[in-house]
């Protein structure tokens, strides 16, 4: 039987979550949307909220079937509701509720492994580790991945220590589908690691578990992790499966041919730096937890769960940082587990102070953290759009060509010299340059003056038109007075 929890314990949860919320909120309104993973995400979910296709994702003009749609309904859902569709903390609003439901399962899960301090800080650890900061207030699919995954995981293992109930099963098999539709395969490893679990524990410590209840759940998950893909090929006629993207992406993933590749002992430094500060303790925190795991069951399941996902993501030859993601909850519920127990004196109005000097790190993190590669780039984007907005196409060239895309709100044409985009341009066809300014000094000048020109940070960025159009009055009014920000 669970214990109950103090109610310090329970207030200074509540205040942590609430802190989690508004942290995660001001890091999404304040990091710039510049790595690729969001902005496909971003960019997808643009389209979709300004009446695109809501089964056929688009990005730069190209269907996109690579991956599942969830992480890019998630995002269209709160453009369309706001009526903007340029703001990465409008589309990221979600990806934060969603990191915040997980601090809560971590402290249910933690609460149940070592009462109510092991909850406490089983929700605080995430929450003050780097890799929290770097990603979770971003709109990726490794964020509803991470989520879902957890929650069919804490299902699953409440399962194996004999809660073998139809909720159980339902919410396990629905959290399954679901992170298979943020990200895909994935989705499975906590099945996984249920499997194994189940098979190295002593037979007669197994509790029953009823096969009619484990079949039908396996089948809700599969069906609801395909959902997607019957709807594309009912209604739309399409394949994912056949359509030449991902013909050509699933093999890559597990051979050489990745642009993600790394050595096989890749994660064994990534995982403790992005757990930091947590990772400087994390090979001691593993040690003890072997040492215990033949004893607690919760420790096995958990260490079964992290070894699963560890093989997998070290034997594919793809390998970033963020993929590391998904051995955050079980890292962080073994240590909470290990420091509840080495100190279980604590008084739990001690929770209060804890709680307060957490939220002043986390706020340290927040304002110490850099806020993107281009942190200035994008009010340059939105002050062009004058220009940009009516003009019949825009020609880009310098960054990544999909930021110019989402702060542009329109599609774009990338090219990779400044005087190759002006030569194709026709007349009212605009051009923007942003660049660091030793391009700049290496490029061959546009021989035009630019209407508006941006320096800050190293960073520059200009904007033309190729003469010859046929201007609105505004238009012209706004050309006639250029602006120069930090010029």
């Amino acid at each position: 039987m669970t214990r109950p929890v103090h109610p310090d314990l329970r207030r200074g949860s509540l205040i942590l979550l609430l802190i989690a919320i508004m942290a995660g909120m001001a890091m999404a309104a304040r990091v710039a949307a510049s790595r690729q993973q969001e902005l496909r995400v971003l960019i997808c979910a643009r389209n979709m909220a300004q009446g695109g296709d809501l089964l056929v994702p688009e990005f730069q003009e190209q269907t996109r079937l690579r991956k599942p749609p969830l992480a890019y309904w998630m995002a269209a859902l709160p453009m369309r509701l706001a009526g903007v569709t340029d703001s990465p903390a409008v589309a990221r609003a979600p990806f934060v509720f969603a990191s915040c439901s997980l601090l809560a399962l971590l402290g249910l899960w933690g609460r149940s492994l070592a009462g109510g301090w092991g909850g406490a800080l089983a929700m605080s650890l995430p929450f003050a580790s780097v890799g929290w900061w770097r990603h979770m207030s971003l709109a990726e699919t490794d964020l509803p991945l991470l989520a879902f995954s957890s929650l069919a995981a804490w299902s699953l293992w409440r399962i194996a220590a004999g809660e073998d109930s139809a909720r159980r099963w339902f919410v396990a098999a629905a959290a399954t589908g679901l992170a298979f539709l943020a990200k895909g395969p994935a989705a499975f490893l906590p099945w996984v690691a249920f499997g194994v679990f189940r098979l190295s524990g002593p037979v007669a410590e197994r509790p029953r578990v009823r096969r009619g209840r484990l079949a039908a759940a396996l089948l809700l998950s599969v069906l609801l992790a395909f959902s997607w893909h019957l709807a594309l090929w009912a209604f739309r006629g399409l394949s994912p499966f056949s359509a030449g993207q991902v013909a050509a992406d699933l093999p890559a993933t597990f051979t050489d041919q990745t642009a993600h590749h790394g050595p096989w002992f890749y994660y064994f430094y990534t995982l403790p730096k992005l757990l930091l500060p947590l990772g400087l303790v994390l090979p001691w925190i593993l040690w003890r937890s072997l040492r215990e795991a033949r004893a607690d069951a919760g420790v096995r399941f958990l260490l079964i769960w992290l070894g699963v996902v560890f093989l997998l993501m070290s034997l594919i030859p793809s390998k970033q940082e963020h993929y590391a993601l998904q051995m955050l909850p079980a890292c962080v519920l073994l240590t909470a587990r290990e420091l509840a127990r080495s100190r279980p004196g604590l008084s739990p109005r001690l929770v209060f102070p804890i709680m307060v000097v957490a939220a002043a790190l986390s706020l340290a993190v927040l304002a110490g953290l850099p806020v993107g590669r281009h942190p200035a780039l994008p009010g340059f984007f939105r002050s062009c759009r004058p220009v940009t907005d009516p003009a019949p196409l825009v020609h880009v060239c310098g960054i990544n060509s999909a930021v110019f895309d989402f702060y542009l709100g329109r599609h774009v044409h990338n090219v990779d010299q400044p005087m190759q985009a002006w030569r194709r341009a026709r007349r009212g066809e605009a051009v923007v340059v942003a660049a660091r300014e030793s391009d700049f000094a290496a490029w061959q000048t546009i021989p035009a003056q630019p209407l508006k020109v941006h320096r800050t940070g190293g960073m520059q960025g200009a904007l033309y038109v190729k003469p010859g159009a046929s201007f609105t009055s505004n238009f012209s009014s706004w050309v006639r007075w250029p602006s120069r920000a930090g010029s």
